[in-house]
């Protein structure tokens, strides 16, 4: 069992990555042709979506749990504490140091990934016989993804906000755990701009209401700041 807790991704397809591929034929069909925005929320997302779309960002692939500790490794397992409380800077050291997986290297990812991300899980959703209408509305406000506050474990030896987090590999939709545990540190889409700058995605209050709104993107200009209820969003690319 402790082996295979200290298991590290290895392959493009272990089962703990799903692959994004926003260049795939129709991936922003189901938003930009099957929907018909009506409210000022909506008509921002296609806005975005349509902005993203017109990149052409190339296929990345996403764990499917929040990144973790384990001794002084990032891993990506069931039933840890998601690995909060630390600064951008942190977690741009930390990459660094992840081992490339079939050449594919470690990164922060982007606010333009996330919102391709986003777009995927629609799609995913509308494959699984949701309606588009309910799908976006999931995504505009994700009480629908599970309410943490329901599920409060109790963690010793840590620092006090931990105590709201769950454990990971929890409330999974479309093969994705922990939406709603922890806010996304992001990058900026263009990595050579706004060095002492980021973007957070996700809930503002994460694990105390269990309201995810991946719209509200904050930048912030403080690299160093501890984000007591964020993980970064790390992607392989």
């Amino acid at each position: 069992m402790k082996r295979e807790r200290n298991m590290e991704i290895k392959s493009l397809s272990d089962k703990r990555l799903v692959k994004i591929d926003p260049s795939s034929e129709g991936f922003f069909d189901n938003i930009l042709k099957g929907f018909n925005p009506s409210t000022y929320d909506e008509f921002c997302f296609i806005e975005a979506v349509d902005e993203v779309k017109s990149t052409k960002i190339p296929e990345f692939w996403i764990p499917i749990f929040d990144p973790s500790h384990d001794g002084e490794k990032i891993v990506f397992r069931k039933n840890l504490i998601p690995a909060v409380g630390h600064s951008f800077n942190w977690w741009k050291n930390e990459v660094n140091r992840m081992k490339p997986v079939e050449s594919k290297s470690w990164n922060i990812g982007t606010n333009f990934q996330y919102i391709a991300f986003l777009v995927w899980l629609i799609n995913s959703l509308v494959d699984t016989g949701w309606s588009i209408e309910n799908a976006m509305n999931a995504i505009l406000d994700s009480k629908v993804f599970g309410k943490y506050t329901h599920t409060v474990y109790s963690i010793k030896n840590e620092n006090w906000f931990t105590k709201y987090l769950t454990h990971t590999g929890k409330h999974e939709i479309c093969g994705i755990c922990d939406l709603t545990n922890t806010r996304k540190l992001l990058c900026d889409h263009n990595r050579n701009a706004y060095l002492h700058s980021f973007w957070i995605a996700g809930p503002y209050e994460t694990c105390l209401y269990g309201s995810l709104f991946q719209l509200k993107f904050y930048r912030l200009a403080m690299e160093n700041l501890e984000n007591d209820l964020a993980v970064a969003w790390l992607v392989l690319e």
